[in-house]
C-alpha cells in the first residue's frame, strides 16, 4: 500500500483554519497508509479532535532550530520557520526509513521551511498569500507602516511563490484570491477551502432567540482590528449582540446591548439559535472560516465586500452572505426582514459549498495518486 505523511505544527482540529488537516487524513486513507508528524515548536496547540485509529502518529522537536536565509522573505514568520527547519533532518530519516512516497506539508510555514525534503511526491497544502494579506491591510488601515509592508511583501512574494513551485509537485491554496495571476492556470495548482465539515441536519428554522452573534479568536489581528472598528456601531443594532471567542482584551468598550461571552463550551448552541452572524473583517488572506460555520448552522452572514469577494471569486458565493459598508444598518435590515426561510437558505448555501469542495477534494486526491503512479513507473529499472 502507498504511504503518505502529513506534517504540521498543530494537532488536527475542526476549529478555525486547520480543519483541512483532519479531513485530508480521512480523504487519503482510502488509498494510503497515513502517517502524521507534529513538529513541536513551543507554540500553542489547536483544539484536538481524536486522531483516527489508522494514523501512525509521531512528534519531532525542532530544538534550537536551523537558520534559513530565505526565511527573511517572510520576516514575520522567520522564527517559526527556523524552528521547523530544525526538525527537517529527523523528518527526512523518518521518510526514508518508512518508505514514505507522498509528503503533505500543512500551511505556508511548514511548506516553506521543509521545501528541501525529498520524497516521490511533495504537496504544499493550505497556502495563503502574504502579498494579499498586507495589501488588504494597507487598504484597510492606511498607515505608512502597512503601506511599506504591502510593497515589500508584494515584491518578496514572487520569490516565495517561485520557491514553492520549484520544490513541490502540487500547491494547494486556501482561496482563489491567494493564487497569483502567474500561477492560477498551473497544472499543480489547487484551491481547496475549509468548508469541509458535513452539513448539519436542519433545525431551529424559526425558533431562533438570539439576534446577532460575532465570533473569532481575538488575538488574531484582522479579527481584533475589525471588532474594534465597529465596537461603537454595535449599539445601533436593534437587538442583542453576543461576542464569542478567546483573548478579547477589556480595552474595547461595547454598548449595553452587547454581551462578551468569551470561550463557550458549545459554539453550535449559540450559532444554531442565532439569526445573524456578523463578521467584521477588512483585511487578511485565505477565507473567513467563520462564514462556513455560520451558514452551516443556518445563520445569515452580514459582512463586508472584502470577505464576500473571496467567496465569490472561488465560486462559493451565496445570497445568504450580505455585504455592506455599514454593517450595523445591514444587520438591522436583515433582522427586520428575518423569517424561517432565511435559515433554510443558509443551510442550502452550505450544502452547495460542501458539495463543491467534495468534488475539488476528489480531484486533488486523484492528482496526487496519478503523480505517485507515474513517478513509480518512471523509477523502475
Amino acid at each position: 500500500m502507498h504511504k503518505i505523511l502529513f506534517i504540521s505544527t498543530v494537532l488536527p482540529s475542526k476549529l478555525g483554519g486547520v480543519r483541512s488537516l483532519y479531513y485530508n487524513m480521512l480523504l487519503f486513507s482510502k488509498n494510503f497508509e497515513v502517517h502524521f508528524i507534529r513538529v513541536k515548536t513551543g507554540g500553542g496547540e489547536a483544539a484536538l479532535v481524536r486522531l483516527p485509529a489508522f494514523v501512525k502518529f509521531s512528534e519531532i522537536d525542532g530544538g534550537n532550530g536551523v537558520f534559513d536565509p530565505s526565511s527573511l522573505l517572510i520576516p514575520i514568520h522567520s522564527g517559526s520557520i527556523r524552528r521547523i527547519k530544525g526538525a527537517q533532518g529527523a523528518i527526512q530519516r523518518y521518510i526514508d526509513e518508512n518508505e514514505i512516497e507522498v509528503v503533505i506539508t500543512h500551511s505556508m510555514d511548514e511548506s516553506f521551511a521543509l521545501r528541501g525534503l525529498r520524497a516521490k511526491v511533495k504537496v504544499a497544502n493550505q497556502v495563503d498569500s502574504f502579498a494579499r494579506y498586507y495589501s488588504s491591510k494597507s487598504a484597510a488601515l492606511g498607515t505608512p507602516f502597512s503601506a511599506l509592508m504591502s510593497h515589500l511583501q508584494s515584491f518578496l512574494y514572487f520569490f516565495i511563490e517561485r520557491e514553492l513551485y520549484s520544490n513541490f509537485d502540487v500547491v494547494s491554496f486556501v482561496s482563489a484570491l491567494d493564487v497569483s495571476s502567474r500561477k492560477k492556470d498551473a497544472a499543480g495548482t489547487f484551491v481547496i477551502s475549509q468548508g469541509r465539515d458535513p452539513p448539519f441536519k436542519r433545525k431551529n428554522l424559526g425558533a431562533r432567540n438570539r439576534d446577532v452573534v460575532i465570533l473569532g479568536r481575538w488575538d488574531h489581528p484582522p479579527n481584533r482590528d475589525g471588532l474594534a472598528r465597529i465596537a461603537k456601531e454595535l449599539g445601533g443594532i436593534n437587538g442583542s449582540v453576543a461576542i464569542i471567542g478567546p483573548n478579547l482584551k477589556a480595552i474595547i468598550q461595547f454598548p449595553k446591548n452587547v454581551k462578551v461571552l468569551g470561550m463557550v463550551d458549545d459554539v453550535t448552541k449559540y450559532l444554531s439559535h442565532s439569526k445573524i452572524c456578523l463578521i467584521p473583517v477588512w483585511y487578511g488572506a485565505g477565507l473567513q472560516t467563520k462564514v462556513f460555520d455560520a451558514l452551516r448552522h443556518g445563520c445569515v452572514v452580514v459582512t463586508n465586500d472584502f470577505t464576500k469577494s473571496a467567496f465569490d471569486a472561488g465560486g462559493l458565493g451565496s445570497d445568504s452572505i450580505i455585504a455592506s459598508d455599514d454593517l450595523a444598518a445591514a444587520a438591522n435590515r436583515a433582522l427586520a426582514a428575518y423569517s424561517p426561510s432565511d435559515a433554510k437558505s443558509a443551510y442550502n448555501s452550505y450544502e452547495m459549498i460542501y458539495c463543491t469542495n467534495a468534488r475539488t477534494e476528489e480531484e486533488f486526491a486523484n492528482k496526487v495518486m496519478q503523480l505517485v503512479r507515474r513517478k513509480t513507473f518512471q523509477s523502475r529499472p
